[in-house]
């Protein structure tokens, strides 16, 4: 009987070496699935945080055009893609100097945005206000534009009508 066991004991030898073997490698693929998912949690979160930057940039731009709606009148608000902001003025004594400082103001919140770039429409006889925001969102699924939307193709863009 001992003999039987000597045996078996001879057989089982290194069994708890492949045991630890197998626990390692289970082990390092379930760590390797969860530094995917927190890498792609980051970019999403930074996605997120570049859509809501340029929501956030839209609607400040419209709060601007409602309060100096007579430069809105005149047009003054009119800028488009990859056109560069107006300088910012030396005194805001007008309404045409203030959308020029409104502009200025903006432009700096949008090209906060990776690739950031905008436009601003005053569609139909001064009724309503198209804003479109654009950025480089190449960590999120966001939905590309075509080259007409922002200039590029493969840029995210945002776009907001407000009636004025």
């Amino acid at each position: 009987m001992s003999e039987k066991l000597s045996e078996y004991v001879r057989r089982q030898g290194g069994v708890g070496l492949i045991e630890v073997l197998v626990t390692l490698i289970v082990l390092s693929i379930g760590l390797l699935g969860f530094a995917s998912l927190q890498v792609r949690s980051v970019q999403m979160n930074q996605s997120a945080m570049s859509r809501t930057q340029a929501i956030n940039a839209a609607y400040d731009i419209v709060d601007r055009v409602m309060v100096n709606k007579s430069a809105a009148a005149l047009n003054t608000y009119a800028i488009a893609i990859g056109a560069a902001p107006p300088s910012m003025p030396t005194t805001i004594d007008s309404p045409t100097t203030r959308a020029q400082a409104d502009l200025n103001e903006w432009f700096q919140q949008v090209q906060q945005l990776p690739s950031g770039d905008a436009s601003l429409t005053i569609v139909g006889a001064n009724e309503q206000l198209e804003v479109i925001v654009c950025w480089d969102d190449e960590r999120g699924q966001g939905g590309a534009s075509s080259a007409g939307n922002c200039g590029a193709d493969g840029l995210t863009f945002f776009r907001f009508l407000a009636d004025i």
